[in-house]
């Protein structure tokens, strides 16, 4: 009969992720949060047009990309894409910090906004399976994501 130490944890097994696919996640978590914030603050800032009638229409030269077409901007709708460029890279920066959580939530709520905003779901069963992949997404996250990480769990204290 083989005695077993009182202190001796049971080993799971570790996936080894390669860390620079975190860094993909993020840069990609940043394009999407650059889309939904111009996206979601567009029809305000085209309303200003209508609000205020005196105030000049500067426009931006046009910007040829390459084959892909072209970028035909006003004044205000560059400031708001810098603006938008300006919170994604606040949140990549200060992403660790104790309050960086707000805007990360403020960031997913935009981009939430975008998609429902971009995506057509025309019938009952649609919105059923993507829900139902959506709600089996989250079970992975909340509990394979510690198997995936040498402290065992979701987030790192």
């Amino acid at each position: 009969m083989r005695s077993r130490r009182p202190n001796a944890q049971k080993k799971f097994p570790t996936i080894n992720v390669p860390y620079s696919a975190v860094y993909v996640i993020i840069a990609m978590f940043v394009v999407a949060s650059i889309i939904a914030t111009y996206a979601c603050f567009e029809p305000l800032v085209m309303s200003t047009y209508s609000l205020f009638p005196r105030c000049p229409i500067v426009q931006l030269p046009r910007i040829n990309l390459c084959g892909c077409g072209a970028i035909n901007l006003e004044l205000r709708q560059f400031a708001l894409l810098l603006a938008s460029v300006a919170i994604s890279v606040t949140w990549v920066v200060f992403r660790n910090e104790d309050w960086a959580w707000l805007l990360q939530d403020f960031l997913g709520v935009l981009f939430s906004i975008n998609m429902l905003r971009v995506l057509r779901l025309p019938s009952l069963m649609i919105c059923t399976i993507l829900l139902s992949i959506l709600f089996f997404y989250d079970i992975f996250f909340v509990f394979v994501t510690p198997l995936l990480t040498k402290v065992r769990s979701s987030i790192n204290n």
